[in-house]
């Protein structure tokens, strides 16, 4: 009975640390109103260091297509990183909002020595971009529903975002997922094997 017990229903075990209350609890009503309001979606970032500048054409084209690989994700549905922060132009009397990466490929922004300027003249230096000006960060927000569907959502995202950060070439870029999603990952990831291993002791 044991046996079968755990033939049909460990594979259906859902290693979820994030999920706990059903939706019509007050309290986790409530805390889908924050997580809508002020923190939307499962958090995590994605952190680059190169060995050069970031403001060389090669590394800015690398995160380019880093973050287009990131967006094509499934449930991924916002990125922010240096190249999607918003800058305002002032151009000819007229005020324009735009990402970096927009300005860049308008030419709204003319030259990566101008796209440095504005950029650490920005709110985002420092913060989205290490002084040294070679640590990048990109943040990445899963969607998150609270519902049981939730760790799968989480695993298949942090899953395809690591597969993407350990095709980076390693000797161009140092790469590393933290945050929300990761740490729950690896927290899920923990608990299963330890289950693994007590289950059957347990048994025996």
């Amino acid at each position: 009975l044991y046996f079968i017990l755990l033939f049909y229903k460990l594979p259906r075990v859902v290693f979820n640390n994030d999920y706990w209350l059903p939706k019509n609890n007050p309290y986790q009503q409530q805390l889908d109103y924050l997580e809508s309001e002020f923190q939307p979606g499962f958090g995590s970032m994605v952190v680059l260091k190169f060995n050069d500048s970031y403001f060389l054409d090669h590394n800015i084209q690398l995160l380019r297509d880093f973050v287009r690989d990131i967006e094509s994700i499934d449930y991924v549905f916002k990125i922010n990183s240096p190249l999607d922060a918003t800058v305002i132009i002032n151009q000819d009397d007229m005020l324009t909002i735009q990402t970096y990466n927009e300005a860049l490929n308008d030419g709204n922004i003319s030259s990566l020595a101008e796209y440095e300027t504005l950029f650490k003249q920005s709110p985002f230096y420092g913060k989205l971009l290490s002084y040294d000006d070679q640590v990048v960060g990109v943040s990445v927000s899963i969607e998150k529903k609270n519902d049981d569907s939730d760790n799968h959502r989480r695993v298949s995202a942090v899953n395809a975002v690591r597969a993407l950060i350990s095709s980076l070439p390693n000797d161009r870029v140092e790469a590393f997922m933290t945050g929300d999603a990761a740490i729950y990952f690896d927290m899920d990831t923990a608990t299963m094997n330890n289950l693994i291993l007590l289950l059957p002791l347990a048994l025996l």
